[in-house]
């Protein structure tokens, strides 16, 4: 697939990175030619808002990895794993809410109970195939 080039204004960052949208929710940090080496055991914070379509803390795709032509791919270790313990809480409306007319809140434990409720395990509900 290929990645779109956002304009000027769609750039987020200013220290050496431009983020590209690949598909869904993939993205692609490309460095910049005023882009500052990291130095071998540094690190490099910075804070990615996903709007709109990240409802869920699940929604987060776990193991971010760099990638540079001629080196071994790695994961970012603070991206490793499926805890997702770098992506903050999910604990308010404003955080889930896409518009201000989304009607969605995220389901209560009863309420994924009573949806997730099956009385007859033996018969598959809907074909698969």
């Amino acid at each position: 697939m290929q990645s779109k080039k956002p304009n000027e204004s769609e750039s987020i960052f200013s220290f050496g990175f431009s983020l590209y949208h690949i598909n869904g929710c993939l993205h692609k940090f490309e460095p910049t030619e005023d882009f500052q080496s990291i130095e071998v055991n540094k690190e490099m914070k910075f804070e990615f808002l996903a709007q709109f379509w990240e409802v869920a803390i699940t929604d987060v795709m776990p193991n971010w990895y760099i990638a540079a032509k001629g080196l071994e791919a790695r994961v970012i270790q603070s991206t490793h794993g499926g805890n997702l313990s770098f992506v903050g809480p999910f604990d308010s409306k404003e955080k889930w809410k896409r518009s201000k007319d989304d009607l969605y809140n995220p389901y209560t434990t009863e309420q994924r109970y009573e949806r997730d409720d099956i009385e007859n395990l033996g018969t598959a509900p809907l074909k698969v195939g």
